[in-house]
């Protein structure tokens, strides 16, 4: 490869899709995907292309900045304005103690590990348990299911998409977001191979851009994804399960529970319940049930509606019935590179007794603490300084007003990014952190159906005075006297200067394939050792599997009982051309639509003598918001939907932060609620 071209990959999500980066000088002049990875093989999305475009953007962070005493952010040194946090830190830590401190964690902060690796554990480290997680903004049952059904943490949960001849698809649209927690690369090719060799199925109240490529599409009633499953179960078990399989693997008066369960959930119960006819759910199950096993995954359509922990449950019910969890062609789990997983045994789930004192019944979310609850922990005088890690609360976290509201109240806000955002106009402190194309960097391939990783080198150098995240909480770690990634000894491994380099590199040492190798692998590489499927279940889980968690049971109990009411549902969605909120405003590929409209199917349309282009308000129980309408048959009559992530519409002006949030996680209620449309004068 050319001296100006190089390879990397994709950090924009978790996909992390094979780069080949053009660069001129200090210029990254082209982004295309690397035929030669061996997971996307060329594949990038738009996103990804216009990376280089993000890289460049006018609103890119160059220098820190410090708000000043007339309320203006200004240009500011590195030196000074590290000395005013660490300052302020120790007189807040000094007075209130340091759950005074809080961090929340962001997809940007995730998506950068050298910066996770001394980040995360300076919050530690100086005595705070007060860190809050963008999990549990859009995915927190894909957590708690299964530590409540495994009674461990376990590995995130992915379809054998390489051998599956079956996969189940709920509410979960790969084509734009290319999976949630699970990765679907190249998603095309990859779906297009597996309804050769088997059957696609798709549950989604939207003809999404991957239902159309779906063996069956389910266009199920929102809410309405555990009678589906509930269905496929009860068929499952009827035609005698695997047997062999909950022998070994589960508890047997959990099976007979969940069999209890779904027994109510006919092939006509479950239809009325979808709203779909008979025919489309046994056409489901007929794909679902006649292949060897099944390869299954949700998405925000489910996790982010009240049925969320629900559906997740009767996913892993359905997936343990038929022998196909952590089975070949199955849902798989990937053993890791860095850290591999196998041949020791899971310790029991143990509540680190983390809290947010307004939601003291609610425990973490795989490390995280709600982000429902950020807001009233800052007016109740619990949290007084808070950093915001690669992340937009400002815009993405419910009602958003009220959370714009805490941002400017609380005393010290630190925001690190790498571009102007909605909450960056609002902090105190502002810390211009590097790009994706400006650090080095490691993919765990944590998400990945194999077990794959891949490092990159910077692409280009640090511009302006932009520096690594790592550097930042090095410095902070220096001036608060905690030592560097919470550990002494690891910290007397780094050298003085150290760079993201050496701290990659301090945290492979028990990598399967070694560091030098890794790095030199310009493309990533397949670890050529790690075990198959079937690596930890039963053997390494802390006790049988339990299909019928008492917490689960119950909020079954509730789903079944409340029932939606007659009118319009709103649902949520991703575009194409949108990462959260990062890429709305990048390059080219960002005028080229879709747009963030109001979609309406047309009958709807019709009873509400409402045409495209017209101007509504949405209006919930808890607010409104204002929308353009599109006209469009590819959504249920009954529904309507707009994306996350937008200014306008805003998603979270039509959602509460304390009230119908799921009472194990605190997850707002973003999608599945109802709502009403009036034309605007």
């Amino acid at each position: 490869m050319s001296a100006n071209r190089r390879t990397s990959y994709c950090r924009l999500c978790p996909a992390f899709c094979g780069l080949v980066v053009t660069v001129d000088g200090d210029r990254i002049t082209d982004v295309a995907g690397d035929p030669d990875n061996p997971i996307s093989r060329g594949y990038t999305c738009s996103k990804g292309r216009a990376s280089g475009d993000l890289h460049h953007h006018p609103e890119r962070l160059d220098a820190p900045l410090e708000r000043d005493a007339d309320g203006a952010l200004h240009v500011t040194e590195w030196s000074s304005v590290l000395d005013r946090v660490a300052s302020t830190l120790q007189d807040i830590i000094a007075t209130s103690g340091p759950n005074a401190v809080a961090a929340y964690r962001a997809s940007g902060w995730g998506l950068d590990f050298a910066g996770v690796l001394v980040s995360d554990p300076f919050f530690r480290a100086i005595g705070s348990d007060q860190i809050y997680s963008a999990i549990t903004i859009d995915g927190p049952n894909k957590v708690v299911v299964p530590e409540l059904v495994a009674g461990c943490s376990m590995p995130w949960s992915t379809p054998d998409l390489a051998t599956t001849d079956t996969l189940l698809l709920v509410g979960q649209n790969p084509l734009v977001s290319h999976g949630h927690a699970n990765i679907v690369p190249n998603p095309v090719v990859t779906l297009r191979a597996i309804s050769r060799r088997g059957r696609v199925v798709v549950a989604d109240p939207r003809r999404t851009e991957t239902a159309r490529l779906a063996d069956v599409h389910v266009p199920l009633r929102p809410g309405s994804d555990p009678a589906l499953l509930a269905f496929l179960v009860r068929e499952a078990l009827a035609g005698g399960g695997d047997t062999a399989y909950l022998a070994a693997c589960a508890d047997p008066a959990s099976v007979a529970s969940v069999a209890r369960l779904v027994a109510p959930f006919t092939v006509d119960r479950a239809a009325r319940d979808c709203d779909v006819p008979e025919e489309t759910l046994r056409a489901a199950a007929a794909a679902v049930l006649t292949g060897s096993r099944i390869g299954y995954a949700s998405g925000t359509g489910a996790s982010m509606n009240a049925a969320a922990n629900v559906t997740e449950w009767l996913g892993w019910a359905l997936l343990a019935a038929t022998g196909s969890l952590d089975r070949p062609g199955g849902t798989i789990f990937n053993p890791g590179v860095l850290r591999p997983r196998e041949g020791k045994k899971l310790p029991p789930l143990v509540d680190s007794g983390a809290r947010a004192a307004t939601m003291p019944n609610v425990r973490p979310v795989y490390g995280g603490l709600p982000t429902a609850a950020l807001a009233d922990e800052i007016f109740a005088g619990n949290i007084r300084a808070l950093f915001i890690m690669g992340g937009n609360p400002a815009l993405v976290f419910p009602e958003s007003a009220k959370v714009r509201r805490a941002l400017r109240e609380v005393e010290l806000l630190v925001v690190c990014d790498i571009r102007r955002t909605e909450t960056t106009d609002l902090a105190d402190v502002v810390l211009p952190v590097t790009s994706q194309f400006e650090r080095a960097d490691f993919n765990t391939g944590m998400f990945f159906p194999q077990p794959y990783v891949q490092y990159t080198a910077p692409m280009v150098a640090p511009a302006a005075d932009r520096k690594p995240t790592s550097w930042v909480f090095a410095e902070l770690s220096r001036r608060m006297g905690v030592p560097v990634m919470g550990d002494a000894a690891v910290a007397a491994r780094l050298p003085a200067d150290f760079d993201d380099d050496d701290v990659l590199a301090a945290m492979a040492g028990e990598s399967r394939i070694p560091w030098p190798t890794v790095r030199a692998a310009q493309h990533g590489l397949l670890a050529p050792d790690a075990p198959p499927p079937g690596w930890l279940i039963p053997d390494l889980l802390p006790r049988p599997l339990d299909l019928a968690p008492a917490a689960l049971v119950e909020q079954f109990a509730v789903w079944d009982r409340d029932r939606p009411g007659e009118g319009l549902v709103l649902i949520n969605r991703r575009l194409p051309r949108q990462m959260n909120s990062t890429m709305r405003d990048v390059g080219a590929q960002a005028t080229s639509g879709p747009l963030p409209t109001l979609l309406v199917h047309p009958d709807d349309a019709r009873d509400h003598d409402l045409s495209a282009g017209d101007e509504v308000d949405i209006e919930s129980r808890f607010g409104s918001a204002p929308a353009s309408v599109e006209v469009s048959d590819a959504i249920r009559p009954g529904v309507v939907s707009i994306p996350h992530g937008w200014a306008s519409p805003n998603v979270n002006d039509l959602t509460s932060s304390t009230e119908e949030l799921d009472p194990l996680t605190a997850m707002p209620r973003f999608s599945g609620f109802p709502v009403t449309l009036h034309r605007r004068s």
